[in-house]
């Protein structure tokens, strides 16, 4: 099909190429004609990052690159404009404009995102402190649109925005950049896309940070954690009281109930439900509309929620509006907590639904045991659900009387390893997953050489891959692989621990919950390999565990 290869070609090179390049070749610019911009920005990265490249949950955390590029697309968004209709025959402006189905209407966002009323009487500089918490939250809703609006707005947002930054982290990492021509005015080019037109910059690379420098800014970004966790755990409210229910041993009802359409959501009930399962609960789990008109009338309800665009997930459409509409005192035997995921870029519909629903439940009567957590995918999205997840329990157990502190109820290992003979079977739960067969893969261009910062260019691949019989799939399909962590990093775990990669161990009952596989044998190679992650870095919470059981007190103290 002709016109469907077109159709993809112009996708690619203007939607998926054009307009994050201008991004980025209009950040260059600003970064380069406001130096204490740039300053802050180059300290920001290497403040946390020093030479190492980055991983997906730091680029989280560089979060004034992204004010960056935001007021960078306000000034000069690459795709200035988009059109909408009228649904029905209508007047705009007071009444000044007759406006009916058959009228376009262009909004010019370089004019709309240059408004006094919304962005102050600086609205033409360029001030990248605009886009922090505390300031957007002043901005009138719908103010800031580079990526058009409403339910079909750019779908490739996300990615489009940790593209340019990740870019944008490593040019301000290992490069020091400057005007070709000191004398450069922004001119700005109009084609299918805005972008500078003639500028050109020189690039000279950075020298790597000596030891000493390295590990006195690592000092300070560890300090600026350690203080902003003591001012989190400062404001988690103490508990309220509970008459005869804190006084008793029995533990409560509990039912968590997500609304998710990613899988974030409902991978984070799930953690929960394991970790009421370690702490003495047998909760119930599922979707918030599977539970509409059946929520407990006392024990514990925790729920797990999104927003997409100011709407409930698919799995949460009838549960919102219900909850919303139950009658005051209605569920006053019942406690709850609520923890919502989002965006912050999403500035008009942030938190939207699970704000509203922690609303109704506290209308309703329930008694809010935690306040809400909030997720921002733009920040340390896991890192924040441990936060909420560890205020959680341990206002649970003052709360309900189940013991010592948490860590006390976590003491043992939760997975028994015995180590037998025997064979592997699969055991992760993936039922859609099928065999694959690789019919051809050919090399596109070769790997590019080591630099003088140590890093590399892996090789580009053609592959074609012979799908099941059963396997239908058409352009615009995802194929997901199942992947395996590098046998060097398997080799590397088992040197460490003295193991043999044909060493048959068997885990436990309970850890099929992990997608490990219990009850059956499984080699130690086949079990890191294919079970556990290797490459992605623990969490604060997992290094917090990790430390209880560690015997050395010099590792223990650190």
């Amino acid at each position: 099909d002709t016109d469907n290869i077109v159709n993809q070609l112009v996708t690619f090179l203007v939607a998926g190429h054009e307009t994050t390049s201008g991004l980025l070749t209009f950040a260059t610019y600003f970064l380069l004609a406001n130096p204490r911009v740039m300053q802050q920005a180059r300290s920001s990265v290497d403040d946390l990052l020093g030479d190492r490249m980055p991983t997906v949950e730091e680029l989280g955390k560089l979060q004034y690159l992204d004010h960056v590029m935001m007021e960078t697309l306000r000034l000069w968004p690459t795709a200035p404009a988009f059109a909408v209709r009228a649904k029905e025959e209508t007047t705009i402006y007071g009444g000044r404009y007759k406006v009916t189905p058959d009228d376009v209407l262009l909004v010019i966002l370089p004019t709309m995102h240059r408004d006094p009323a919304a962005w102050g009487d600086d609205a033409d500089s360029f001030r990248p402190e605009r886009f922090a918490k505390e300031n957007m939250a002043r901005v009138p809703p719908n103010s800031w649109k580079p990526f058009g609006t409403g339910a079909r707005a750019c779908i490739g947002r996300p990615f489009a925005l940790q593209e340019a930054k990740l870019v944008l982290t490593l040019m301000l990492q290992r490069f020091d950049i400057a005007f070709a021509d000191p004398d450069y005015k922004l001119e700005v080019a109009e084609t299918l896309t805005l972008k500078p037109d003639g500028l050109r910059i020189t690039a000279t690379p950075r020298r790597p940070q000596s030891p000493t420098t390295r590990l006195r800014r690592r000092q300070a970004v560890d300090a600026n954690a350690t203080t902003a966790q003591a001012s989190h755990t400062a404001a988690v409210p103490a508990p309220m009281a509970t008459g005869t229910s804190s006084t008793t041993s029995s533990t409560p009802a509990l039912l968590i109930v997500y609304g998710s359409n990613t899988g974030s959501c409902e991978a984070f009930a799930r953690q929960l439900r394991d970790q009421a399962v370690q702490r003495g609960f047998a909760p119930v789990i599922g979707t918030m509309d599977e539970f509409v008109d059946r929520l407990p009338k006392d024990g514990l309800l925790l729920v797990v929620t999104a927003s997409y665009e100011g709407c409930p997930p698919d799995n949460a459409v009838k549960f919102v509006p219900w909850v919303k509409g139950l009658t005051p005192g209605s569920l006053a035997g019942l406690s709850f907590g609520v923890f919502g995921c989002g965006n912050r870029q999403w500035a008009r519909t942030w938190q939207a639904i699970p704000r509203a629903v922690d609303a109704a439940l506290d209308s309703a009567g329930a008694r809010r045991v935690v306040a809400a957590g909030e997720a921002d995918a733009n920040d340390d999205f896991f890192g924040a659900f441990d936060e909420w997840a560890s205020s959680l329990w341990s206002v649970v157990h003052e709360l309900f009387g189940l013991g010592g502190p948490v860590s006390d109820s976590l003491s043992e290992a939760s997975v028994q390893v015995e180590f037998i003979e025997g064979s592997r079977q699969a055991a992760l739960r993936l039922p859609g997953y099928a065999h694959g067969t690789v019919v051809a893969s050919a090399q596109l261009s070769p790997p590019v050489a080591a630099s003088p910062t140590g890093t590399h260019v892996l090789a580009k691949h053609h592959v074609e891959i012979e799908l099941p019989s059963a396997t239908t799939y058409r352009t615009g399909d995802y194929l997901s692989v199942l992947g395996h962590n590098a046998p060097g990093q398997v080799d590397r775990v088992l040197r460490h621990f003295g193991l043999g990669g044909d060493t048959l161990v068997r885990l436990g009952a309970g850890s099929e919950r992990r997608g490990l596989p219990a009850a059956y044998p499984v080699s130690c190679r086949d079990l890191l390999a294919q079970y556990v992650e290797l490459a992605q870095p623990a969490t604060q919470v997992q290094v917090s565990t990790m430390a209880r059981f560690t015997v050395c007190p010099p590792e223990k103290a650190e």
